[in-house]
């Protein structure tokens, strides 16, 4: 259980605990104490629910650190202009696919949060979110097919695309779509895809 569901939990169990006692209050005509306690046990159900999205919102994401390996790719160049390509996660998920043209563009998502929420142990977050394929020649890139496949863990909701969508998010987290071009050199070859502070970066490793 991570901090963001025991916040959740705790709000929806005080909440609970706050409305049953606004409704003891106002059957027994205590007017004040009941709609303070209906205001408490509203505002702490509407905070369980927040939490309860966040959490489920950020599912697959990893902790933004200095330097950490996000992905590790094995490219093959394919006849075809194409590229078979294999994803290890550090979970120990893979997956292989072949994309079209002779580039991949990697792309990845990073939320900030303000500091309202990471003063509740909420930290910077990141996911590796899709791959494209793309070709060197810009008439090629212009005119022949593209494929494009999601890198994410598969959620009901992306906290990332609700805060693009929908501005009263903004004072609670801010958004970065970053970027980053992989360009397999010979037949093949073995690539590290490291997140930093600033940066999305892709370095060669020795096979």
């Amino acid at each position: 259980m991570t901090l963001v569901d025991g916040v959740a939990i705790v709000c929806a169990i005080l909440a609970l605990f706050f409305l049953l006692a606004s409704a003891t209050s106002l059957r027994e005509h205590r007017w004040v104490v009941g709609v303070i306690t209906l205001l408490l046990g509203t505002t702490l159900f509407l905070s369980g629910l927040l939490f309860g999205a966040i959490s489920v919102g950020t599912e697959g994401y990893r902790p933004l650190v200095e330097d950490d390996l996000a992905v590790t790719v094995r490219a093959e160049r394919m006849a075809g202009d194409s590229i078979l390509a294999r994803f290890t996660f550090e979970s120990g998920m893979s997956r292989t696919y072949r994309l079209a043209g002779g580039e991949l563009l990697l792309e990845a998502h990073v939320l900030r949060w303000r500091p309202l929420v990471a003063a509740l142990g909420l930290r910077p977050e990141y996911e590796v979110s899709r791959v494209t394929g793309r070709y060197r020649d810009r008439t090629d890139d212009e005119t022949k097919p593209h494929t494009v496949l999601s890198l994410a863990v598969q959620k009901p909701l992306d906290f990332f695309d609700l805060a693009t969508r929908f501005d009263f998010l903004d004072p609670l987290l801010e958004y970065e779509y970053r970027s980053t071009v992989l360009v397999p050199g010979g037949a093949s070859g073995s690539y590290e895809v490291r997140v930093t502070a600033s940066d999305l970066l892709i370095r060669r490793v020795a096979e």
